[in-house]
């Protein structure tokens, strides 16, 4: 670049028609000049050129932010979920067995051997009446137990059970006495005396029967041998019925 320079000056003073000192003199000052503006350029302290990203970077951060917050709030979630739900079972658990607790303790105080919900039935006019149906286990022949519903019916002299439950028990019609009993409208029925082995409370327990020979005879359980042995307990607060001892 001094070489340019110094070329410049040349041929300037050619054309000027200059002389050679005064050529030499403005070539030693340029040369002193150009180096001293070199070197004071050279001293200058290093601008570095900076860019305004504040708009861009705060836009960035806030998404980082963001995105971190939404991790955060999911790992959050999932650890109350991985506890809450075990705490919530555990509580479940601890509530039926203290129930069922609670439950056989009652029974236990109160001698219960059967409870079961009360049955509604909904008749045309009159519309939903209560009716006191409770299911019994009855043993066949095979000791094997089946359920029954049976009738509670105070009104009854004696339990009764469809004729062809006698069969269902190994027992011979022709071998029991045979009864008759007058029904409502003065009709009158034949039945046959026998017993029958119900489980209550855990236990065998024989009542006597009869096996009536009416078709669409319902299972009862009347007052000889049952309501003369155990308590019939309406609850009506908790719509339950309670066969007591």
């Amino acid at each position: 670049m001094t070489q340019n320079f110094n070329q410049f000056i040349n041929d300037d003073s050619q054309l000027l028609g200059g002389n050679s000192q005064t050529t030499s003199v403005i070539n030693s000052n340029s040369n002193q000049s150009f180096d001293q503006w070199n070197q004071n350029q050279l001293n200058q302290p290093l601008e570095t050129t900076s860019f305004n990203f504040s708009a861009a970077g705060k836009t960035f951060q806030e998404d980082k932010i963001n995105l971190n917050t939404k991790k955060s709030i999911s790992g959050l979630v999932k650890l109350l979920v991985i506890i809450i739900i075990p705490l919530l079972i555990t509580a479940s658990i601890g509530l039926y067995i203290n129930a069922k607790a609670e439950e056989g303790t009652y029974q236990q105080a109160k001698k219960v051997l059967l409870s079961v919900a009360m049955t509604n039935v909904n008749w045309s006019d009159l519309g939903t009446v209560f009716e006191p149906i409770i299911p019994v286990q009855v043993k066949n022949k095979s000791d094997v137990y089946e359920e029954c519903e049976f009738l509670l019916d105070s009104g009854a002299v004696i339990s009764s059970l469809p004729r062809e439950w006698a069969e269902k028990m190994g027992k011979d019609l022709a071998m029991m006495k045979r009864s008759t009993f007058k029904g409502y409208g003065g009709t009158t029925s034949f039945a046959y005396q026998g017993e029958m082995t119900l489980l209550l409370g855990g236990k065998d327990v024989t009542i006597p029967v009869v096996f009536t020979e009416s078709s669409g005879t319902k299972y009862l359980l009347g007052r000889k041998g049952f309501f003369e042995n155990y308590s019939v307990y309406f609850n009506h607060n908790e719509k339950k019925i309670e066969i007591r001892e």
